[in-house]
């Protein structure tokens, strides 16, 4: 179905109709859906490059192919390229929107989830850690966004070895899902169990009374504060 619309859109329209742009993302996303990154990559890139072309760099839809393209590439593990194109929409979104807009905290997450996917920790955590404490700041701790960058820095900074650090963030998960849903519910008691094993983590990582700390903790690189999730 995606295809014959795709057609239909190129034959009636034209190739860089922004309805055809428009068909031609869908395809892709259809692609990626049925977990077919590989044939849904050139698709974008063509994308990317009629936008470029017609509506510029620093365009919406532009800044949202070559994010489509950038998670596109994460997933076939094209780290370079993926890192490449969502540093530019960084810098892009923070010229023209300014570091506190929703689709620039947006691409904090993507980026840092884009290093903590290829192995760098130590890039992705201050990426994380600001896209967290920004959504915080502007949605409000419950919100979705907020949540997702919260799981993406817990598990950031367990894998980096920093379980008290990810214990803290998941006593705000385990408020979050208390409050609303009491103390029994399903997610209640799986965001307790996350808890108690961060905890017990952090236990372990103390060192002995005496001896001093290896490993510093990062701190946050923001104002007031499996694949890892993208938005």
């Amino acid at each position: 179905m995606f295809e014959e619309n795709l057609a239909e859109s190129e034959r009636v329209l034209g190739s860089e109709h922004p309805d055809t742009l428009t068909a031609r993302g869908r395809l892709a996303q259809a692609y990626d859906a049925a977990s077919d990154p590989a044939t849904a990559v050139p698709i974008l890139e063509r994308n990317l490059a009629d936008r470029e072309r017609t509506l510029g760099s620093d365009h919406p839809a532009t800044l949202t192919s070559r994010n489509n393209l950038a998670n596109a590439y994460l997933a076939v593990r094209d780290y370079d390229r993926a890192l490449a194109l969502h540093h530019r929409n960084l810098s892009e979104r923070e010229r023209v929107l300014g570091p506190n807009h929703p689709a620039t905290l947006a691409t904090y997450n993507n980026l840092g989830a884009a290093y903590q996917n290829s192995g760098d920790l130590e890039a992705a955590l201050p990426l994380l850690e600001r896209a967290y404490a920004g959504r915080k700041r502007a949605f409000g701790p419950d919100h979705r966004r907020t949540r997702r960058s919260r799981e993406n820095l817990v598990i950031a900074y367990l894998n980096s070895g920093r379980p008290a650090l990810a214990a803290a963030l998941l006593e705000e998960t385990l408020a979050d899902f208390e409050r609303p849903l009491g103390p029994e519910d399903a997610k209640t008691r799986t965001a307790r169990r996350n808890l108690d094993t961060a905890r017990r983590a952090a236990d372990r990582s103390r060192p002995p009374d005496g001896e001093a700390e290896v490993r510093e903790a990062s701190g946050p690189d923001a104002p007031g504060g499996g694949v890892v999730g993208q938005d």
